[in-house]
């Protein structure tokens, strides 16, 4: 009889294992289909973060909270300089498009490829303005809270840091990475990069 009982306490908590694992893959499979849930998107109250890319480099990236936005549109491979301050380079024929509103005021960058070379414009509460000392300022911010809060350009962004200033760096702005869903992908590109030539 004690063996019947202790078979059927066994099934018990097998059963409620199975429930629990069944739970959890449950929330797994939702977090990763529901939109802005997967590794590159966050939402909650009214906050959310969301990153879209493409093989031949083109990518969205939004950032909304209540008194904030940014967002920031591609339609090819960008390269950005090592100090993170401005795109460097674009595919020929190439634009970047960033917009920000913070403390209130709305900055719109964008930045075009021709004939080899990038042309910059800027606007400022939606009238033009020259891109001077102030509005570059802003937009190495505006990059810097991007890079930040999403998980966009993690690969080429740890190889841009490692260049800089070595894993102290990288670790440095790992703890600076306020989303979570952007921490672990760079955390995996930097460990990729740390252990790669090693392992060839």
């Amino acid at each position: 009889m004690s063996g019947l009982r202790h078979a059927l306490a066994r099934g018990g908590m097998l059963q409620k294992y199975a429930t629990l694992r069944a739970a959890a893959a449950s929330a797994i499979l939702a977090a990763l289909l529901l939109p802005g849930c997967g590794p590159d998107g966050l939402f909650a109250q009214g906050n959310s973060t969301s990153v879209t890319t493409h093989d031949n480099g083109a990518a969205k990236v939004s950032i909304r909270r209540p008194g904030y936005a940014l967002r920031m549109e591609t339609d090819g491979r960008a390269t950005f300089r090592p100090d993170e301050s401005d795109v460097e380079a674009l595919m020929k024929g190439g634009e970047l498009e960033l917009s920000e509103r913070v403390e209130g005021v709305r900055h719109l960058y964008t930045v075009r490829e021709r004939d080899g070379g990038l042309v910059r414009s800027y606007t400022r509460e939606g009238a033009p303005a020259p891109f001077e000392a102030a509005a570059q300022g802003w937009l190495a911010e505006a990059l810097q809270r991007m890079f930040r809060e999403t998980s966009f350009d993690a690969q080429a962004r740890c190889a841009r840091l490692l260049e800089r200033g070595g894993s102290e760096l990288v670790l440095r702005e790992f703890e600076q990475t306020t989303n979570e869903s952007a921490r672990w992908p760079r955390w995996s590109r930097w460990t990729t990069h740390r252990t790669g030539p090693r392992a060839r």
